[in-house]
């Protein structure tokens, strides 16, 4: 099939979005061509050009033997993995980094940098895996491999793209218009079941409903609910967003509303999937009991995709805070105090903390209202990110740092059911990235556009609901009633000379013994138990496990 001078290979994972627009693009070639075909017709046509016209979900390798040249590839925001190695001139690449282990060219060993930096921010090293001496392919980038060496270079970076909307009721036409395009393309065959992510706000909402005004087949929405105890122990938190949800999946007559009530599971059942599915430690080891039970639910009713919103709240629901710092600078005082007025009546937000996201460095407002530390040693102590960025810095600092490769792999092989994320579409990050500033923060406080865009498809409850939800709010009750698990595994850590160079031990017996017996509402208990303490679980078993010493359970 080749129509360069030079012929070349390509072995690729992927899932195309908006595949008719690189069809027209490459001159309409046969229809019967798979995607990998594709793909390989577009890297032939334009080389590795061709990466940024690629949209959708891949990994892929392409070499030119002629040349001795090789292209490692990932998509804008690692929704499938790619990892790899290299010997003297020897190169390895597999999709995980079991693969390179299973070479006997790499052993098999924890990475403590990037352990460390996953406790301290929760993310990834940029080329760096949890293993040593194995590379992760970053996304939105290739590795290049010639004969003169290994290069990573750039093909996506989070960028504003103007659509030449120039009123209010233009955008909302173009969010519109850019949601159904990001869902339509990730929907199944017709006929075939869907199920999706459903809370009680408006990122999954958003895309449930969109789903079910597109999908012809049928479309079963997923809730999880707490037990009675959690709802009580939750305080002003929204445990149970069953309601909210009930009443979006109201609205759409082809959704089948179900809730997923809790099994009894303990967060520590999820580690063992951690290492042995995701080869990473578990971010947020809190929600992945509901998540897993999700999963099964949607194979049951032989559901194969499963459409969420995970990163909506940095582009269909964008409306941080943050902003007003934005809205300083670039409206003036008048919207500034428009916007702050309605943050205090509508949202109830303090002045304290508008004057603060608007005026202070990030480095000031840590001094003045110190969150807990993570639990790690002095020598990965992680450096305070002191930078005062815009709203939409903080959007692409936060895009670049995203990477759901050994998630979305590990849970395809455990239950076979593919996860796929319409808010995180490229196109609608470049369409949110483009927003001014008010449509973000407006005089009517948050996230204006967002509301006027999805009352055409949620209920004004969900869309003026004045308080977060909280899903898997059961987590700490599960923990609580596992406590010899949870004590042999923070007994396994603090004797683990592994574990110990990367976590500090001392700290994490101190807040063992300290186990809260109530308070889980408060800020300052869930920051460190579940968010610190968790997260030092999850590392500590990683660390145990991937150096090969005993693990307790």
């Amino acid at each position: 099939m080749s129509s360069s001078p030079e012929p070349s290979l390509v072995v690729a994972d992927l899932r195309l979005d908006y595949r008719p627009d690189l069809t027209r693009a490459l001159g309409s070639p046969p229809t019967e061509l798979t995607d990998a075909a594709l793909v390989h017709l577009a890297l032939e046509r334009w080389g590795t050009d061709a990466l940024a016209r690629i949209e959708g979900d891949f990994a892929l390798a392409w070499y030119r033997p002629r040349s001795r040249t090789l292209v490692l590839a990932r998509d804008p925001l690692g929704q499938r993995p790619l990892f790899w190695s290299r010997r003297g001139q020897r190169l390895t690449f597999a999709s995980m980094p079991r693969g390179l282990h299973a070479s006997g060219e790499v052993a098999r060993a924890p990475d403590l940098a990037s352990v460390a930096g996953f406790m301290a921010n929760g993310q990834h090293p940029r080329a760096h895996s949890f293993f040593d001496q194995v590379q992760r392919v970053s996304p939105g980038h290739y590795v290049i491999v010639t004969p003169n060496g290994v290069e990573e270079r750039a093909f996506w970076k989070p960028e504003e793209r103007d659509d030449g909307c120039r009123s209010f009721e233009e955008y909302v036409e173009a969010y519109r218009r850019k949601l159904d395009d990001a869902v339509a393309t990730r929907l199944p065959p017709r006929s075939a079941p869907l199920a999706t992510h459903l809370s009680g706000g408006l990122d999954s909402g958003a895309v449930s409903a969109t789903a079910a005004r597109l999908h012809d087949g049928p479309l079963f929405a997923f809730t999880a609910v707490p037990s009675a105890l959690a709802r009580v122990q939750a305080g002003a938190l929204l445990a149970d967003e069953g309601p909210l949800a009930a009443r979006t999946a109201s609205l759409h007559s082809s959704i089948r509303h179900r809730l997923v009530e809790p099994d009894g599971s303990s967060p520590l059942d999820q580690l063992a999937d951690g290492l042995r599915l995701h080869e990473r430690p578990k971010f947020n080891l809190c929600n992945h009991g509901w998540l897993s039970h999700i999963r099964r639910e949607a194979v049951a009713n032989g559901a194969k995709v499963i459409l969420t919103g995970e990163i909506g709240n940095w582009t269909i629901s964008a409306g941080p805070i943050a902003a007003m710092r934005s809205l300083w600078q670039e409206r003036g005082m008048g919207g500034w105090l428009a916007a702050a007025h309605s943050l205090r009546t509508v949202h109830g937000a303090r002045w304290q903390g508008i004057l603060a996201s608007t005026f202070l460095s990030p480095w000031v407002r840590e001094r003045l209202q110190p969150s807990p530390s993570p639990l790690l040693t002095p020598a990965f102590a992680p450096e305070h990110d002191a930078t005062a960025r815009s709203w939409r810095d903080d959007a692409r600092h936060a895009f670049a740092a995203m990477d759901f490769g050994e998630y979305r792999a590990g849970t395809k092989a455990s239950s076979e059911v593919e996860e796929r994320d319409p808010t995180a579409d490229p196109r609608l990050i470049a369409f949110a990235l483009s927003l001014p500033v008010e449509m973000v923060m407006g005089p009517s406080g948050r996230r204006p556009l967002a509301l006027a865009a999805l009352g055409d498809r949620l209920p004004q409850d969900v869309l003026r609901a004045p308080r977060k939800g909280y899903q898997g709010s059961d987590w700490h009750l599960t923990l609580s009633a596992d406590r010899d698990r949870l004590q042999a595994l923070v007994e396994a850590i603090v004797a683990s000379p592994v574990a110990g160079e990367v976590i500090d031990t001392v700290r994490l017996r101190k807040l063992w013994e300290a186990w809260p017996t109530g308070g889980w509402d408060r800020s300052n208990v869930m920051q460190t138990y579940r968010n610190g303490f968790l997260q030092a679980l999850t590392a500590g078993h990683f660390l145990i496990g991937a150096s090969g010493e005993p693990l307790p359970f």
